[in-house]
């Protein structure tokens, strides 16, 4: 049977020396050693960085595709189960029909009718009536 090397006794990890913190040159330009370790870096030629930029697209586009169907599914299946046809309601109570789902929630919810449009504008203003003028309160005795 082989033995573990390097463990410390009783098969633990060895014992770990003090981490000391690395220094700054007394003196060191910071932007100069930047630049000398910018040029220790393999960087990818054309048809690497092509390539992998092509696999980056393609598995985002997989995985947009796979989010936005289970989204798809999820919302689906999610308004099933709060929408169910047969369900009673107070519209159903009363033996109307609901005319929006707004009005399954509130029944006291009404639309409000939208006045008509004239096909020309100028008669349609010619033919609005003046704001009404409001007189003030009189003062009782």
């Amino acid at each position: 049977m082989a033995k573990a090397i390097g463990t410390a006794p009783g098969g633990g990890r060895p014992p770990r020396g003090t981490v000391t913190a690395p220094r700054a040159e007394p003196g060191g330009n910071y932007f100069r050693e930047v630049i000398i370790e910018l040029r220790k870096v393999v960087w990818p030629t054309w048809g690497e960085l092509r390539r992998m930029t092509g696999i980056v697209l393609v598995t985002v586009l997989i995985f947009a595709a796979i989010i936005g169907l289970a989204d798809l599914l999820l919302s689906v299946a999610v308004k099933q189960l709060y929408i169910q046809p047969g369900t009673t309601t107070l519209q159903n109570l009363q033996g109307q029909q609901p005319t929006s789902p707004l009005q399954n929630l509130h029944p006291t919810v009404t639309s409000v009718p939208r006045p008509k449009k004239s096909a020309n504008p100028s008669a349609a203003a010619a033919t609005a009536a003046p704001p009404a003028a409001t007189a003030p309160p009189a003062a009782t005795p």
